[in-house]
């Protein structure tokens, strides 16, 4: 079904467009396989892309951390090349979970042997993408801003999220070669900052990038994943990818948010009773001599028998992700976070320890010693990841 909006079709005669180059990306969700001739793997790197820059970086970090896109190698991310319609409909099949599909493709040019034909499929059955007006899908085909904002909308509405907007499209001066299709859906996209402008034009016909997708994805990560939608989220390192149904998680999150072992008690008192009194000191991991803010959080849960690497991207691999907690710590919200979990934040720079009411523990930098923060005053430019390692 496509409840009466068709959001794809009216682009223009196919004959407009050509062929397109059919990149993989490296973010087609098909862990270890070989899509298109290119070994894929959805896992998220460690290494910094060397080939970002400016607010490039930020935004790829997001996306790569959260598994939502990977790089193209180990240290780049090609943020200027050019993304499929079969490649976005394959993310969003991904970050939906990737729902069991029957039935044949109703597109003349999308056939079960291909690594798109369930995720387009299940789109064209829910309602996000309907096609072109002579049966085709053209998979290969680069996807425009305005088609990416349009089924970006779409997926939203399929995940029961509210997208009303107020039509702030219209602010700009190339508002007037926006498909009428699509003139809601990047109002949506300004107002949620999931489209990037140069404060005169939209340029709704320009291909979209790599770059521009991560934003777009990251921007919906933000602003739904702590609602009612569904969301790729996992931690970064994460061998695989692992969906989450955020409302159900974060309802089990809150009913257990109460209930607090007396080991976590231990633990943050523990902590806290080095406030004040042990030095940071860069590689050190002991309670005597000092720590740093990843080798102070071993050390800590050390005592308790509980061994942690000492590696702030390490411990993002320890214990589990705390459902829902990433981004409404990025919201202000930390009502989901329990004592003793530890918050990877400042990118995958620095680790805390949650104590209760709004603050942390940890071992901050150099020539000071472990203290006490609240996150209403700094929250360490959001979180990357939580763990809960005492369940």
């Amino acid at each position: 079904m496509n409840n009466g909006v068709n959001p794809i079709t009216n682009v223009g005669d196919d004959s407009a467009y050509g062929a397109g180059t059919n990149y993989n990306n490296g973010y087609n969700p098909n862990s270890n396989v070989n899509v298109q001739n290119e070994n894929v793997m959805l896992r998220a790197n460690t290494n910094t892309f060397s080939d970002v820059s400016g607010n490039q970086v930020n935004i790829s970090e997001y996306v790569n951390s959260k598994g939502l896109m990977v790089g193209t190698g180990d240290t780049s991310f090609n943020p200027n090349g050019t993304v499929t319609r079969a490649q976005m409909v394959q993310t969003l099949y991904a970050m939906a979970g990737k729902p069991p599909v029957s039935g044949d493709s109703q597109f003349s040019d999308v056939t079960s042997d291909k690594w798109y034909n369930d995720a387009i499929n299940w789109a064209q059955q829910n309602g996000i993408v309907a096609g072109y007006t002579d049966g085709s899908f053209k998979p290969d085909q680069e996807i425009t801003r305005e088609q990416m904002l349009a089924i970006m909308n779409k997926y939203a509405t399929y995940c029961g999220e509210n997208t009303s907007q107020a039509n702030s499209a219209f602010n700009y001066s190339d508002a007037n070669s926006i498909s009428n299709y699509a003139v809601a859906p990047i109002s949506w996209g300004v107002e949620h900052g999931m489209i990037s402008d140069n404060l005169s034009n939209l340029r709704p016909k320009d291909n979209a990038t790599r770059i521009e997708l991560a934003q777009m994805l990251m921007r919906y990560d933000q602003d739904y994943n702590g609602s009612t939608g569904r969301s790729a989220h996992v931690g970064a390192g994460a061998d695989n990818m692992q969906v989450t149904d955020v409302a159900g998680n974060r309802a089990a999150s809150q009913a257990s948010s109460g209930s607090v072992s007396s080991i976590q008690t231990a633990v943050v008192d523990d902590a806290l009773s080095y406030v004040g009194k042990l030095n940071y000191v860069y590689g050190g991991e002991s309670l005597e001599s000092g720590a740093d803010c990843s080798g102070f959080t071993k050390a800590i849960y050390a005592t308790y028998g509980i061994n942690l690497p000492h590696s702030t991207t390490e411990q993002m691999k320890c214990g589990v992700e705390v459902p829902g907690a990433v981004a409404a710590y990025n919201k202000g919200d930390y009502s989901l976070l329990q004592p003793g979990d530890l918050i990877i934040c400042e990118g995958k720079g620095h680790v805390t320890m949650y104590v209760g009411d709004g603050k942390v523990v940890h071992s901050p930098t150099e020539g000071r010693q472990v203290t006490v923060q609240d996150l209403n005053y700094y929250n360490f430019n959001g979180a990357t990841a939580i763990r809960r390692i005492i369940q």
